[in-house]
């Protein structure tokens, strides 16, 4: 849509932003709140009775509201919602479908509250997923003057619908007057004289516009009566607004507003307006409209649009970083394109018509805000053949930057053809390093300049203008391939060197310390020339004691096998398996040196591969790419090659001594899924064999005894059936004939009776049913989308459902049912062939068999069902339904994958400075449900733990830590730094273990589990160049330093504002919370060589002492660390 369907112009009064609809209301609550915008109602309502001026922020129209939305006494506050809805208490509603009326309605609201002393209702229609628009919010000067309005409020008794309205009417004209943007209860839009008039709510207004021009281009002309004020109806301002136009259309919604606005103008004596009952976007309203009128049906005109096609920009690193950046290019972009269609998801704006969902159009150009973002391939894969890639860096090119990149990386910009740039920051004449605003604008018009060609005319035309355009040179990539190439083969990897420790101040500098500590209680401020973009990757120190490509190596990828013997693990790594073939080779007098000496590297290859090939691959067809990707890390004569190939050939031998079910499979999005599946596999495919043979023998069973009775009815002993019976050569030497008399004279065995006969008919129709239906099936996966990775998969059937949860009692209890009878049937049938059933005896508990009433073997032979959770979706109203189906004792196991850092709320420092129990002390908090909490930094561990749970018959709640996909830090790389820091610590409960806790809880595997915080001993140079070993503990902060996401809670200062009341955070954490009140926490990073420090802000601190305080729980409930053992011991030596 254009953007005069979704926003008013804005004023002259307030800051000009780009921003999506929920953004611009919750950044202009928190200008006009503070800290009492909040997410809850309750919350706000509270704060109102202590004279705070209060909102909600507006959620996520798939999030749900936090808390009641009502108002339950006459206090002045403000509640945000999407789309209509049940609410009750509040005074008044406004409502909006245009940005900017819906950021004008946040100051008609509070004004309007504040005057009648009671709450009011915003209420926004939902925009277009990820629609982004120029608006105006309130600067600080229109805050001071609407706080310059605090003081009472209306009479709390005698509020009447007329005295809201009088008032109502004073708040619009005081906003319209702060703003200089027009805004009333009801506005007219679109050319004066027109013959009809569209009558809409405030939900409905942007498009209704559009429809009003679709009329026009028919020769109708229309004009938009919007309605902003709900209740109480604004009727003597519609009666004036609608007094010039001829004929009215009212346009029904989901408010009640019709209702209301019918009846306004019937008491001001307009009669018989005709109603449009088609939905605005519906194509087809205008033959509807028209037909409602009386007007005569025309073609709508058809428009070729000749518009471009639609270009995506990007920026590096991903998150509020990036989000920030990209809007500021938006507010440059549509200052110069008025009628410019913008998108925001996902970290990429859409300029243009956006694609359909389905498509993910590649981005056209991009931004790295740092040159080591490059290391990652994450960027290069989102972009388009020949797009622009802008490279930030506060110092020139340097000569072996090209050399020095992966091969990977490399290849790729080759291969796309890019057109790479370079901003020398430092170049930028004039430009302020310690100012983040001209930093970021100086980016803003390198980004403009080199992307001139994809960003329009008016972008070309100015693309050479500023400072920054002048600093940005382009790379010519090929030239520095070519000059690569002909250098000398065989050139020094890149080595880690020790950094050097820079000498600190000999005093403290007075200004330094102030800002140090201002950033640390606030997160702004301290900006120096060390970090000018506040964007760059942090390094800690102690990351540097760690070795993360030779661990992937050993872990990565994974032989999955849930083939193997119960008593052999599920899941080994491709190194370890390659070891062991290499082994039995040698054992058998082939030898593979080749190979066997550079095992780390051919698994390197099989996990390079197979991340193109994310889905559980089959290993034996997989095997030859391997070999062609290891081979090309050699320079290899052809007599070298060919042994290579002999050796590759008799280790992909081997592959076909494991079981057919085996699949290889890397690190990726699908592994949690497929272990869990395996693992419950593994377990289950032993009872499922028993199962089926046991069906089979008992469906003979059953056979036999309807044979055996059919033999003894009349038409079993009749001549032909005899005969038949006897064979062809018996039937020449016998009379079938009198055979059969003399049977039929004898007196035989009793039949089986109609009762019996239809009871065991019954039983083998239900076993046979059984061996057909899902008795082959192991796992029943519900998940909100399909699994590309396990469809079609042996043993596994997928439910999609968008609340599994939810649904999962029901699902279980029909899965139930199917197996009880199919149970019943087995225990029918053990009676009948064993001659033992007994009507009087067994009719009534069979009849009454439910899924309770199963033995533990049989409950186990059921598929196990498996619900597919995150942990982004528990923390809401799915908390609720997980803690149901815990209660419900139903052996549902639910698979919670975890991100790595798992604090990103809206509101940042809430989320960082409240207590996080973590998902997996709230299951344990339900005594009863089996839980394991692991990470895929393990998969062996991970896979012992769900084999574990498969075996229970208990609920079963799996919590594993996932990496951010998509983040510009290797997904290892977030792993490793999780568990390190304590972010996801692994434990067991099994509640069947035993009485005590001692035996129920298990915390194995984690690091140096009898430490607070791992500590690692970590080499630097000092001043003289000497070695020095620092130890350096991981915490929680160190791990949350790679993540993007977290950058704004980190400041990198300088030398000279280093100072005494900083202090290490572990020894911060470590000290009495009294005694470091004046101390400012921070972590050692590395920074081009250097030592530098890294100051983290109070909400960081707060939330590093909450893990230590979860961990600490966890070592006390496993016994490490106990305070009661302590004195215990203590007490003994007494």
């Amino acid at each position: 849509m254009e953007r005069a369907d979704r926003e008013t112009e804005p004023g002259a009064r307030g800051e000009t932003v780009v921003r999506s609809a929920a953004a611009a209301i919750n950044e202009a609550e928190r200008r006009l709140c503070g800290a009492g915008a909040v997410s809850r109602p309750a919350v706000a309502e509270g704060l109102a009775h202590r004279g705070r001026r209060a909102a909600t922020l507006l959620a996520p129209p798939t999030a749900g509201q936090l808390g009641s939305p009502t108002a339950s006494t006459r206090v002045p506050w403000v509640h945000h919602r999407n789309g209509s809805g049940v609410t009750s208490g509040f005074a008044f509603e406004l409502a909006a479908s245009v940005t900017q009326d819906a950021v004008d309605h946040c100051l008609v609201a509070h004004e309007l509250a504040r005057r009648i002393g009671a709450a009011g209702l915003c209420t926004l229609a939902p925009p277009p997923a990820g629609s982004v628009d120029r608006v105006t919010l309130p600067d600080t000067d229109v805050v001071h003057e609407l706080d310059a309005r605090r003081g009472g409020t209306g009479e709390p008794a005698g509020l009447s619908n007329e005295s809201i309205l009088a008032e109502a009417a004073q708040a619009f004209q005081f906003v319209a007057g702060l703003t200089g943007r027009p805004v009333a209860p009801v506005t007219v839009d679109g050319p004066e004289g027109a013959e009809l008039g569209l009558v809409v709510s405030g939900v409905s207004n942007a498009a209704a516009r559009r429809f009003a021009r679709e009329l026009e281009s028919q020769g109708v002309g229309c004009r938009v009566v919007c309605i902003h004020l709900l209740r109480p109806f604004p009727a003597a301002s519609f009666a004036r607004a609608v007094a010039d136009i001829p004929r009215l259309l009212f346009v029904p919604g989901d408010d009640g507003f019709l209702e209301a606005g019918r009846r306004a103008a019937i008491a001001g004596g307009l009669t018989a307006i005709p109603v449009l009952r088609d939905r605005l976007e519906s194509p087809d309203a205008i033959d509807a409209a028209r037909d409602v009128l009386g007007l005569e049906k025309r073609p709508a005109s058809r428009t070729v649009e000749t518009g471009r096609e639609p270009v995506v920009l990007t920026a590096r690193p991903a998150g509020a970083w990036a989000e920030a950046f990209l809007l500021d290019v938006a507010l440059r972009i549509s200052a110069e394109q008025e009628d410019v269609e913008l998108t925001f998801d996902r970290d990429a704006l859409t300029l243009g018509r956006p694609e359909p969902p389905e498509r993910d159009r590649a981005a056209r150009v991009a931004l790295c805000a740092h040159p080591s973002y490059l290391e990652s391939t994450t960027i290069l894969l989102h972009l388009d053949d020949g797009a622009t890639l802008v490279i930030v860096a506060n110092g020139p090119l340097p000569d072996g930057w090209w050399q020095e990149l992966e091969p990977e990386t490399r290849a790729l910009v080759l291969e796309l053809g890019l057109r790479v740039h370079w901003l020398d920051l430092s170049g930028c004449t004039g430009l302020d390093l310690t100012d983040p605003d001209a930093v970021r604008s100086a980016m803003v018009d390198a980004y403009h300049s080199a992307g001139a060609h994809e960003l329009g005319d008016s972008a070309e035309r100015r693309s050479d203008q500023t400072p920054a355009a002048a600093a940005t040179i382009r790379v010519d990539v090929a030239a520095l391939e070519s000059e690569r190439e002909s250098r000398a083969p065989g050139l020094p990897a890149r080595s880690r060197s020790r950094p050097d420790m820079p000498v600190g101040p000999e005093e403290d500098d007075d200004r330094w310390r102030d800002a140090a500590r201002a950033f640390h209680l606030t997160a702004l401020g301290a900006h120096s020339s060390a970090e000018p973009t506040s964007a760059e990757p942090l390094h800690p120190l102690v990351l540097d004691a760690l070795d993360p490509p030779a661990s992937r190596n050993l872990t990565y990828p994974l032989l999955v096998d849930p083939g193997v013997d119960p008593d052999e693990p599920v899941t080994r790594p491709f190194n370890e398996w390659a070891k062991g073939a290499l082994a039995q080779l040698e054992a058998e007098g082939q030898h593979s040196e080749f190979v066997g000496q550079h095992l780390e590297r051919l698994s390197a290859a099989a996990g390079k591969v197979l991340s193109r090939v994310p889905d559980p691959t089959d290993p034996a067809a997989v095997l030859a790419q391997v070999g062609r990707e290891f081979e090309q890390g050699f320079d290899l004569s052809d007599a070298g090659r060919a042994t290579l190939h002999e050796e590759i050939e008799r280790v992909r031998g081997k592959l076909g001594e494991i079981s057919p079910e085996s699949r290889l499979i890397d690190l990726n999005e699908h592994t949690p899924a497929y272990v869990h599946v395996a693992s419950v596999r593994q377990v289950r495919r032993e009872r499922r064999e028993r199962l089926v043979e046991e069906i089979e023998t008992l469906c003979r069973g059953l056979e036999e005894l309807i044979s055996i009775d059919d033999g003894h009815s009349p038409e079993g002993l009749s001549a032909e059936t005899v005969g038949s019976s006897l064979g062809s050569h018996a039937a020449e030497l016998l009379d079938s004939e009198r055979l059969a008399e003399k049977l039929r004279r004898r007196r035989g065995p009793q039949r089986l009776g109609d009762l019996r006969r239809q009871r065991i008919e019954s039983a083998l129709e239900t076993l046979r049913e059984g061996l057909a239906g899902d008795a082959e099936t192991d796992v029943i996966l519900v998940r909100p989308d399909p699994c590309p990775g396990l469809a079609g998969a042996p043993g596994v059937r997928e439910l999609l459902h968008p609340r599994g949860l939810g649904a999962a009692i029901g699902v279980f209890d029909g899965l139930a049912v199917g197996f009880t009878d199919l149970f019943r049937a087995i225990r029918i049938a053990r009676l009948e062939v064993d001659g033992a059933y007994d009507p009087d005896l067994h009719d009534e508990p069979l009849a009454r068999l439910g899924w309770q009433g199963l033995h533990e073997d049989e409950l186990l032979a059921l598929p196990r069902l498996v619900v597919l959770e995150t942990d982004a979706r528990l923390r809401g109203a799915g908390l609720g339904a997980l803690s149901e189906l815990i209660r419900s004792g139903r052996p549902v196991h639910v698979l919670v994958e975890q991100t790595t850092s798992d604090f990103r709320l809206a509101e940042s420092w809430q989320g960082l400075s409240g207590f996080h129990p973590g998902l997996g002390y709230l299951a344990i908090a339900h005594r009863e449900a089996f839980v394991v909490q692991s990470s895929l930094v393990c998969p062996a561990r991970l896979a012992r733990g769900l084999k574990r749970m498969a075996h229970s018959l208990r609920p079963g709640v799996a919590l594993v830590s996932v990496p951010a996909w998509n983040a510009s830090v290797p997904a290892w790389i977030q792993l490793q730094a999780a568990e390190q820091a304590r972010a996801m610590p692994g434990f067991v409960y099994d509640p069947e273990a035993g009485p005590n806790w001692a035996e129920r809880f298990e915390l194995e595997g984690n690091p140096q589990p009898d430490r607070s915080w791992p500590v690692y001993a970590v080499d630097y140079l000092d001043a003289q160049g000497e070695k020095v070993s620092l130890e350096q503990p991981f915490s929680f902060a160190h791990a949350v330093a790679l993540d993007p996401a977290y950058r704004g809670h980190f400041r990198i200062v300088p030398v000279e504002a280093w100072s005494t009341e900083q202090l290490e955070l572990a020894d911060y954490l470590a000290a009495p919370p009294a005694s470091v009140t004046r101390k400012i926490p921070f972590i050692w990073v590395v920074r081009e060589g250097q030592l530098a420090r890294a100051l983290i802000t109070r909400e960081l601190a707060y939330a590093c002492r909450d893990r230590l305080g979860a961990w600490r729980i966890l070592q006390e409930l496993a016994g490490t660390d106990n305070e009661y053992a302590r004195r215990a011991a203590e007490t003994a030596r007494i």
